[in-house]
């Protein structure tokens, strides 16, 4: 049994106009299929045209996106979260703290450090570097201090 996409007629797309033809075609090529709400609507070029609107636009909502937050143009801030393995408390804990910022205040042209905020308590501390750009070289300068 053989049920009808549509309440219209689907009229063969040898028979089309030109412009419609064309549509048709394209858009097998370039999905590989031709959705049958355009052969249903054949007939109304307009509403056709509607709906490959629709159709492209659900298709670019899939699409996929960069995602990325590791670029120059997108890094604000870089967040230095502590571990003490002692329990340490808040006038310990501040002179690891004091350090981390002293090396990166002596360093702030060359890290294009805006500037740092910490907070720190016992045995938990949190430092926020706000850049212009160049995470990269704070985080190779980390890394070596560490």
């Amino acid at each position: 049994m053989d049920i009808p996409i549509s309440r219209f007629p689907v009229p063969d797309p040898a028979t089309l106009p030109e412009d419609m033809r064309q549509l048709i075609e394209t858009t097998a090529k370039k999905t590989g299929f031709v959705p049958n709400v355009f052969l249903a609507l054949a007939h109304r070029p307009a509403a056709a045209g509607i709906a490959l609107a629709v159709f492209v636009a659900a298709i670019f909502a899939f699409m996929p996106v960069d995602k990325s937050t590791f670029t120059g143009t997108k890094v604000e801030a870089v967040t230095i979260r502590y571990e003490f393995s002692d329990n340490l408390n808040y006038r310990q804990v501040e002179k690891y703290v004091t350090r981390i910022e002293d090396w990166m205040q002596a360093r702030k042209d060359s890290l294009h450090l805006k500037s740092t905020y910490s907070w720190f308590s016992n045995n938990d501390a949190i430092t926020r570097a706000y850049l212009k750009d160049g995470r990269v070289k704070l985080e190779i300068g980390l890394a070596r201090e560490a």
